[in-house]
């Protein structure tokens, strides 16, 4: 083959214009899509922020639970005895309960003879069942027992979980809580009633659950 004879080079395609002109304005939506998604997920994650996912919505004002009113120590007979074999405790309480202003009868041991391992059981019957109430913030943690008497005479019978009775103004303030009204059930908590919670916890007497004898 001689020199001066070179093979037709082939000439190169050229791409449409019309391709180019529809495939950079696609890929730039494209890149604009993904980049404004992914602002969009940042700020949204920015803006919730801790207080405002664990802070609670107001509570609606609830109606303070009608409770019946409990009566003055002054209204109330006791008689206080003694399931323990340590001498001279239900004297003791009951000179205690009589500062208090407690109305004291008898005094002495259990005539019951039984023995119980609790703090107390406090006996009422149907017309006592306020003043049956207000001795249990007296001696927290007794059990009440409505063993169906027709007089308004109430026994203590102290058992070996005694524990001294607490300070008045202490009872005072458990006392007065009472009619505090509550959230219902499903209902958002309000500070008040945490806090509530919390004294609960602390020492405040269980709510009364009188058990039949």
């Amino acid at each position: 083959m001689s020199l001066r004879q070179r093979p037709p080079m082939r000439r190169r395609k050229s791409r449409p214009t019309w391709l180019l002109a529809v495939v950079i304005p696609l890929v730039a939506l494209v890149v604009i899509g993904v980049g404004f998604g992914v602002y969009t997920l940042m700020r949204s994650g920015d803006s919730a922020s801790p207080e405002a996912s664990t802070s609670a919505a107001p509570c609606p004002s609830t109606p303070a639970i009608a409770v019946a009113p409990l009566p003055d120590p002054t209204e109330i007979r006791v008689n206080v005895y003694n399931a323990t074999y340590l001498k001279g405790l239900a004297a003791s309480t009951a000179a205690e309960l009589k500062t208090r202003g407690f109305l004291i009868k008898d005094v002495g041991n259990d005539p019951k003879k039984l023995p119980i391992t609790g703090v107390a059981e406090i006996r009422y019957g149907p017309k006592t069942q306020t003043s049956a109430q207000l001795l249990q913030y007296y001696f927290p943690g007794a059990e009440l027992i409505n063993d169906g008497r027709r007089g308004k005479l109430i026994d203590i019978a102290l058992g070996t979980g005694f524990r001294p009775i607490p300070a008045q103004p202490k009872i005072n303030d458990q006392v007065a809580m009472r009619a505090v009204p509550s959230p219902t059930a499903g209902a958002c908590a309000s500070p008040a009633a945490s806090g509530l919670a919390g004294s609960a916890d602390n020492g405040s007497p269980p709510a009364p659950t009188p058990v039949a004898s």
